[in-house]
């Protein structure tokens, strides 16, 4: 706490040294100028930022969207592959199928020719 007694102190010095009381208010009076100047580079640098901050905030919002959309696109495209792979799929067995049932059937073939063969070698052989 300033006691009176510290405040008359203060009073004489002043009084004593009118220099060293104006180089204070000068310094002071310098202080509060930077301090404002300082004040109102923040102030702008601050509103800089929050302007910055909106801009990146809507720009993530519009990729957000984007990729929302590129990723339902691409879900789509995945759907119809793997459709397209089960239709594939289900051909192929169809094709196997068939290709079972056929051999088969070029077995059967086969075995009435040798029948039909040796029939005809034991025609020949008795004529």
């Amino acid at each position: 706490m300033i006691t009176q007694k510290k405040i008359e102190e203060i009073q004489v010095a002043e009084k004593s040294s009118p220099n060293v009381s104006m180089q204070t208010q000068s310094t002071s009076e310098t202080i509060q100028e930077i301090l404002l100047k300082l004040q109102e580079t923040i102030i702008k640098d601050h509103n800089e930022t929050r302007t910055d901050t909106k801009e990146i905030k809507e720009e993530m919002k519009n990729f957000k969207t984007e990729v929302r959309s590129d990723i339902m696109k691409l879900d789509g495209k995945v759907d119809s592959i793997q459709k397209a792979l089960e239709k594939n799929e289900n051909k192929i067995k169809e094709v196997e199928k068939r290709t079972e049932k056929t051999e088969q059937e070029i077995g059967k073939i086969s075995q009435q020719l040798k029948m039909i063969n040796k029939e005809t070698e034991n025609s020949f052989i008795q004529i």
